[in-house]
């Protein structure tokens, strides 16, 4: 009986030995196990967009600091950093070079990065400053106005806006800025049929439609809203209807526009 016993142990010693070198020799021929690379995000082409701005913003602020006197270095740093949304580092930049120079471009950036952390006095006297040396440059004048108009001076926005567009009768922006000066001073019925007439006058303009539908809804006018959107819809924009507990918000290439469309 022992002998038998100490058969079979040797015989199952000598079967778990054998598993053993043939396991081995088959993970030999085995190829590697294929490490997969890890997955990288997919950069968008407004991330691709910012990626580039961020790194002309860090070559103009080495440039800068290796030149620091130099007003159009800092000039293009200031309005480099607003194209990211750094508006304090803008303000910052621009500041110094108005300082060292009152040219009417860097006031009118000055104004810009005024406007962009919501000084909007501040920003209303950059831009008039930089029109009174330069009063042949329509976005001066026009960004003046608008900066009147979000500082509360609805009429005198209006006025400036309605003296522009007489020697620059095509600046659309100003046009939909003086629709929403009609708007902010409660006459609704004008600034829709100023933009009725705005759009008839050019249907391709898009922002004309953008300023139509926002003002439509606001007064309630939601089927009047609906061809214009259908127009933006079939231009290519990308028009995202969010609707939940009664409660809907429209937006056109990711920019909220107005509540309410499918009330």
């Amino acid at each position: 009986m022992a002998t038998l016993i100490s058969v079979l142990l040797l015989v199952t010693g000598a079967l778990v030995i054998a598993g053993s070198i043939y396991y081995q020799m088959r993970m030999k021929q085995a190829p590697p196990p294929r490490k997969l690379a890890p997955r990288q995000p997919t950069e968008t082409a407004e991330m691709q967009q910012r990626r580039i701005v961020l790194q002309e913003v860090d070559r103009l602020r080495a440039e800068s600091d290796a030149d620091p006197d130099n007003p159009a270095l800092l000039n293009e740093l200031g309005a480099t950093l607003l194209r990211v949304n750094d508006g304090r580092e803008a303000l910052f930049c621009l500041t110094r070079a108005v300082m060292m120079h009152r040219r009417p471009a860097y006031l009118y950036n000055l104004g810009l990065a005024h406007m962009s952390v919501g000084n909007m006095p501040a920003a209303q006297e950059a831009f008039a400053s930089a029109r009174e040396q330069d009063p042949s440059t329509a976005d001066y004048w026009h960004h003046m106005a608008k900066a009147m108009r979000l500082n509360g001076d609805i009429e005198g926005a209006e006025r400036e806006f309605a003296a522009l567009l007489q020697g620059f009768p095509e600046h659309v922006e100003s046009q939909v800025e003086r629709a929403y000066c009609l708007q902010d001073s409660q006459q609704s019925a004008e600034a829709i049929a100023y933009l009725e007439a705005c759009v008839t006058h050019a249907p391709h303009v898009a922002s004309y439609r953008l300023a139509l539908i926002q003002v439509l809804c606001e007064q309630g006018h939601l089927p009047d809203a609906r061809p214009h959107l259908q127009w933006l819809q079939e231009r290519g924009d990308t028009v995202q209807i969010d609707a939940f507990d009664g409660d809907v918000r429209v937006s056109i290439n990711g920019r909220p526009v107005y509540d309410g469309l499918m009330a």
